[in-house]
């Protein structure tokens, strides 16, 4: 946790609206069933925090990294420099850094229509990291707009939830559907980096 802020927090006076009507100090005097759509209510909180999240990281990408693109040239010391700054704040690796950068430009950039999914609470936080991870050979790609949108409306019109499983499949055929060289240059990497290693051991095995 964050030792900059010196100020009472104010999210112990969050309204109960915001927890589905649940009281967070006394949630025992609640029936089981408003208990459990508070915590469907308590989802979309952690997936609008984590969209606003994103927007401010990639707000700090812009005036860390872009800016000096265009002023100096050293993209990578500004990018150092603001995933250096994150992890000090949050107490984390550089690299948890790095990759929540990343992260934020790849929603807000190439995937909003997905990001608004995640501002609305129609998906979660790792349902937006997913998909960006699955998109990422889209990044100059003209078929990423469209994939960004295809994604989108089958999130806001498929109920229930998504297991793991479904939700990359899913990604995989609309962007196969319209972009199958990014599948097959994926495919073609996993292979790639399928390794095999040996050592000898002591009995001559």
């Amino acid at each position: 946790m964050s030792s900059v802020l010196s100020s009472p927090s104010p999210w112990p006076q969050l309204p109960r609206d915001f927890l589905g009507g649940v009281d967070a100090a006394y949630p025992d005097e609640d029936p089981t069933n408003d208990i459990l759509l508070g915590m469907a209510e308590l989802d979309r909180g952690r997936a609008y925090l984590a969209y606003a999240e994103y927007r401010s990281v990639a707000a700090l990408y812009d005036r860390l990294v872009a800016a000096r693109d265009d002023t100096d040239g050293f993209v990578v010391d500004g990018f150092a420099d603001a995933a250096a700054r994150i992890a000090k704040l949050r107490g984390t690796s550089r690299g948890a850094a790095e990759t929540l950068l990343n992260d934020a430009v790849a929603l807000r950039d190439r995937l909003p229509e997905v990001s608004e999914c995640l501002r609305d609470g129609v998906i979660g936080p790792w349902h937006a990291q997913k998909a960006v991870s699955r998109t990422d050979l889209l990044d100059d790609s003209s078929a990423a707009p469209l994939v960004d949108a295809a994604i989108a409306q089958t999130l806001r019109t498929r109920n229930g939830t998504w297991s793991k499983a479904r939700f990359r499949d899913m990604i995989d055929r609309i962007v196969f559907r319209h972009d199958p060289d990014a599948v097959r240059e994926r495919r073609q990497q996993a292979l790639d980096d399928r390794r095999m290693w040996t050592h000898p051991r002591e009995d001559g095995t």
